[in-house]
């Protein structure tokens, strides 16, 4: 028998009128106590769990389990137990999963999971969309089915046709929150790229904004000329109202992407000329994160001038975690080695001021060790090393000055090599990332000839041994430029549109074409990069709070020499 209408219209209608969690609680007990909990379809109660949610959260008050919200997560379970849940209605309960995971049971949270992931194949943008974010907020364990996260992959990438930019950046943002950055879920960013760029952002939330560069991010996929154009005129027109912790996510986003137009850096530098001096209040406004990544992101661009006042606050945060001193000690290695006599003051190894934080974050970067490799790709390189140079390789050798491992090398003869894997690369454009652009620098500019091997390049036409020792040995060859490079030159103009839509799984196919490491103008960071410094010897020409998880192969960028907790 269908729930009687006039209860239902009697509650939603009262729900209507709800200015404050205080009325919803109240409503509750009213049905309680006269006996229509009964009446009440599955239906309502989402609605009222949302309703509570939202004035409980417009209200700023800490959120508690109360007598009115326990008798709402019973009314909950026993339409569970009782089948009357459709998935639609699961998405919207979950939604509201800050009351259903206060309660002391998750089984609650566990059934509204697996009802939502059996309808998820004919469900609308908006339920689909909620429920996901609703679950990439919940704890691990929760959130841990492989194969929900499968359905919602499968699920997305036609859908991401019919949402908004705003309902798009929240997607992709909760899909990079539980940690899904690498294959499978790549063309699903891929699309999404296309569609932010056809859309555009005119109307989107700052913060919705930020999550949104983000992610694209955090899988390679930020388009290059929607970044350097529009993200940055956004964040540049907004500089003087944007809070340190979006100011810092937007920067360093940007950065991990290689994409470091001056004209941002200006800005940035403006703003914080004034606010982080000596005698200035701000600073206790900037988070420990936000202070390290943006003295990582002016490592990447190439921007030193106000380093010393980031690392000079950092040094009085006792709060600084592992991955933010990794960060600073980049950022300091970089003034030491690469900047310009007189960019700085004063190099961090001269400053008598930061001896702790250098000493510090030294260690906690020198200590990193190196990952056991296990890829295909960097087995195969390293094996074809040794038959190259029998007895002369030095495989996970770490760098003295720098800290950073390189994955081999030839010590007498001061030669290293990186086996870049599709983590090193933006996935659109194949341009390097910031990361390994900075590591290159660096390990550059103290004396080591840095020779990179992409991975497409290396599976192509390689399939013997000979092939490999054969390429090897022309990667040696000191002529300043590896194959690749070389490569790139000559076709260029005529592959560069390939190059820059090429998928990862097409790598292969790439060999014949060489990265576009060159694709630079005078506005981008990696045509910095790929100069020489004076003192180094000649190498080739290559790269929150919100938080989440990556984990690349052992062939690709290490998390110590790439952690951007944006």
């Amino acid at each position: 028998m269908a729930p009687p209408v006039q209860a239902q219209w009697a509650v939603l209608n009262t729900l209507r009128t709800c200015t404050t969690a205080k009325h919803v609680r109240d409503l509750i007990h009213k049905v309680h106590s006269s006996g229509q909990a009964t009446d009440l379809s599955a239906e309502t109660l989402a609605t009222t769990c949302q309703t509570l949610c939202r004035l409980s959260s417009r209200e700023r008050v800490p959120y508690r389990m109360c007598s009115a919200t326990t008798i709402l997560v019973e009314w909950v379970r026993e339409r569970l137990a009782a089948k009357r849940c459709t998935p639609v209605v699961a998405a919207k309960l979950l939604q509201a999963s800050q009351i259903l995971l206060r309660d002391e049971r998750p089984g609650t949270a566990v059934a509204l999971i697996d009802l939502f992931k059996q309808g998820i194949d004919s469900m609308d943008p908006g339920p689909f969309i909620g429920g996901v974010i609703a679950i990439s907020n919940m704890k691990a364990p929760l959130r841990a089915d492989e194969s929900l996260w499968s359905a919602v992959v499968r699920r997305g990438e036609p859908m991401l046709s019919d949402v908004s930019a705003s309902e798009l950046a929240k997607f992709v943002g909760a899909i990079v929150r539980v940690g899904l950055v690498q294959e499978p879920v790549i063309p699903l960013f891929k699309k999404a790229s296309e569609k932010i760029t056809e859309l555009g952002v005119d109307g989107m939330a700052t913060g919705r904004l930020a999550e949104l560069v983000w992610a694209l991010s955090r899988t390679g996929t930020l388009p290059y000329e929607f970044a350097r154009t529009v993200v940055a005129d956004r964040v540049i027109s907004e500089m003087s109202f944007l809070t340190p912790q979006l100011m810092s996510q937007f920067v360093c986003s940007m950065a991990h992407s290689a994409v470091c137009p001056r004209r941002l850096y200006d800005a940035l530098e403006n703003r914080l000329q004034a606010q982080l001096a000596p005698e200035s209040p701000e600073p206790s406004s900037y988070s420990t994160q936000s202070l390290a990544n943006m003295a990582w992101s002016m490592a990447v661009a190439r921007r030193p001038a106000l380093m010393p006042n980031l690392w000079r606050v950092l040094q009085e945060r006792s709060d600084i975690t592992i991955g933010e001193l990794c960060q600073t000690f980049q950022s300091m290695t970089y003034a030491n080695l690469c900047a310009d006599p007189g960019a700085i003051a004063l190099p961090p190894d001269q400053d008598p001021d930061l001896v702790d934080l250098r000493y510090r974050s030294r260690e906690v970067f020198f200590d990193d060790q190196p990952l056991q490799a296990t890829s295909d790709i960097h087995l195969s390189v390293v094996k074809a090393a040794f038959e190259t140079w029998p007895g002369a390789v030095q495989v996970e050798e770490q760098c003295s000055k720098t800290g950073y491992w390189l994955d081999f090398a030839l010590p007498k003869k001061r030669m290293a090599w990186e086996v870049n894997g599709p983590h090193h690369y933006c996935r659109l454009s194949m341009r390097m990332r910031g990361a390994s652009l900075l590591k290159k620098s660096i390990v550059v500019a103290a004396g080591w000839d840095f020779r990179s091997i992409p991975y497409y390049d290396w599976t192509f036409g390689k399939a013997n041994m000979e092939g490999k020792v054969n390429y090897l040995k022309m990667s040696a060859m000191p002529t300043g430029k590896d194959v690749g490079a070389r490569r790139t030159r000559r076709t260029t103009s005529v592959n560069k549109d390939f190059v820059e839509n090429v998928s990862p799984e097409e790598g292969a196919e790439l060999g014949a074409h060489g990265h576009p490491d060159t694709f630079a103008d005078d506005d981008d960071v990696s045509a910095t990069h790929n100069s020489t410094p004076s003192n180094a010897c000649t190498a080739t020409s290559p790269v929150s709070e919100i938080t989440g998880v990556d984990d690349p192969p052992a062939s690709e960028v290490r998390d110590s020499e790439c952690r951007v907790p944006c």
